[in-house]
């Protein structure tokens, strides 16, 4: 009796014991049977299967991501005489494999579900198994939400700030879409898109503006860049948000090509690209002028001008010696620009009138550019702070000698900071810079302003006569 009592308690026990572990639920296998995991041990391959190519998915914090829905690997020969493609379907550990594979594969993926997606290409790199390197992992990524309809300029644009993929819908080859993003933080940013390379079936485009939300100037269009292949060129767009441009957005707009029709479907990678580069604070140095003011009225450089065309051919440093380093030391000149012909001004070698670049009145052609606030006319009170460079403080130095007109003859600081001026600005940029469509200058008669990349800095300058 007192035996069969403790078998009875025995066997309650371990009832008991057994309803206190973890439950763990059992992992359903795709149909394929022969699922294996994604790096088989050294010399266990398998004899009957050979080599095993696997995928496996990640999520963007590295985490493997387990498919909810059915979605399929494809193993696509790279070699052009060999266009066989093999597709095996991802188990419930998110691995999908395949056998019998000899040489490169291209690795592509079908059938995400809704609200997810992947780039293709690899960031250029493209998913290439090997019999090196047979098994590749992919990153899934979920899409990110904007915000608005994006087809204005101005109004309704898709809006976002942060870095992911993104996904727009085009519905014909003229409809352009238009986003502003405005990063949280500092810092070099990247839009990308993500078209696939082996389809080859659409051709996106980037067109990038600088301004702020009220005015935006297009900059040349960016077409290419990123993964291409015969007909398919992803374009890749870097801009820098300074640190004092925190807030700031970057504006472009998306349109695309398709050799299948539309709708089409672009998917867009934006990433922080890097940090902003330390700026290099640029202290005056002079020299200065102390000089009487020229007789006559202060001319810009391109009124009368033909085409409105700014030309640094026709003035010359009056400084003559350079030191070892080939940089300008004070010589036999004044240290200043001068209009420069030799047939005109023999008796000075060449040297005539002084070049003046406005400084403490409004600069003529920021007054035209109708950039908005954020561009005050008068030089000196402009951010200092542009690009890769501090100037605060710079003209300090010259208010003493800045008596006339608000102008001071050029030297070479002066223009190598008004030549950074209208680089950054974008003034001249292949017929479609900020001031090349301006009209009616100071009596000018040209249709616009035009000038090579040597002879921007001119845009402040002019001369007495």
């Amino acid at each position: 009796m007192r035996k069969l009592i403790f078998i009875v308690l025995a066997c309650i026990i371990a009832l008991f014991c057994a309803g206190c572990g973890s439950y763990t639920p059992p992992i359903i296998l795709s149909p394929d049977e022969n699922q294996t995991s994604p790096n088989p041990p050294e010399g266990d391959e398998g004899e009957d299967e050979g080599l095993v190519y696997t995928v496996s998915l990640r999520q963007e914090n590295g985490r493997s991501y387990i498919p909810p829905v059915p979605i399929y690997a494809q193993w696509m020969n790279v070699d052009e005489d060999n266009n066989s493609v093999f597709t095996s379907q991802f188990n419930a550990a998110g691995i999908a494999r395949a056998t019998g594979l000899e040489g490169d594969y291209r690795v592509t993926l079908s059938n995400l579900p809704d609200g997810y997606a992947y780039d293709p290409n690899n960031g250029g790199a493209q998913y290439i198994a090997t019999e090196d390197t047979p098994n590749i992992s992919i990153t899934i990524f979920r899409l990110k939400e904007l915000s608005g309809v994006g087809d204005n300029l101005y109004m309704n644009c898709l809006s976002f700030s942060e870095s992911g993929m993104y996904r727009i819908t085009l519905n014909s080859k003229s409809q352009r879409l238009y986003f502003e993003f405005t990063p949280r933080t500092t810092g070099i940013y990247s839009v990308e898109s993500c078209a696939d390379i082996s389809a080859n079936e659409i051709n996106p485009k980037l067109q990038p503006y600088t301004g702020t939300t009220q005015y935006k100037h297009p900059d040349p269009e960016v077409d290419g860049g990123g993964s291409s292949s015969s007909y398919t060129k992803n374009f890749k767009f870097e801009r820098m948000i300074g640190n004092y441009e925190e807030g700031s957005p970057i504006c472009f707009a998306v349109w695309a090509e398709s050799n299948r029709g539309y709708p089409v479907t672009v998917d867009l990678m934006v990433v922080y690209a890097g940090d902003v580069p330390p700026v290099e604070f640029v202290k005056s140095v002079g020299p200065y002028y102390s000089g009487a003011k020229p007789s006559g009225n202060f001319h810009y450089m391109y009124e009368n001008s033909p085409g409105g065309l700014l030309d640094a051919s026709k003035v010359k440093l009056d400084w003559t010696d350079l030191n070892e380093d080939g940089v300008w030391q004070e010589g036999e000149g004044d240290g200043f620009y001068h209009v420069y012909d030799q047939t005109l001004y023999q008796s000075t070698n060449g040297f005539g009138p002084l070049v003046f670049m406005k400084i403490s009145q409004p600069c003529e052609l920021f007054e035209h550019m109708q950039t908005g606030t954020a561009s005050p006319s008068i030089i000196q009170n402009l951010n200092m702070v542009f690009g890769d460079y501090n100037y605060v403080g710079f003209f300090d130095s010259y208010q003493s000698y800045i008596k006339f007109d608000g102008v001071h003859p050029v030297n070479v600081e002066l223009q190598t900071f008004l030549q950074r001026l209208a680089l950054y600005y974008r003034m001249f940029l292949d017929g479609i810079g900020n001031v090349e469509s301006i009209t009616g200058l100071s009596g000018n008669g040209a249709s616009g302003l035009s000038s090579d990349e040597e002879s921007q800095w001119l845009f402040a300058c002019g001369v007495y006569r």
